[in-house]
């Protein structure tokens, strides 16, 4: 009696790990990092903040540059 219970019991086992694999959605923790970074509105606001600010510096130093030009 008792073995036909483990029997069932590790038939039911068997079926659960063949009808859920365990991996088939898992990811590492840096996966969910970046996705949580690339959804992230204030992130992102301060990206691309940072990005303009960075290129204000490089039009300003453009306009102390010498610059051609022709004419004809």
């Amino acid at each position: 009696m008792l073995i036909k219970k483990y029997k069932i019991l590790l038939k039911v086992i068997a079926l659960c790990i063949l009808l859920f694999p365990l991996d088939t959605s898992a990811e590492n923790i840096l996966d969910i990092y970046n996705e949580a970074l690339e959804n992230d509105p204030t992130f992102k606001a301060a990206e691309y903040s940072y990005l303009a600010d960075k290129e204000i510096k490089v039009q300003g130093r453009a306009a102390l540059l010498p610059s051609v030009s022709i004419s004809g």
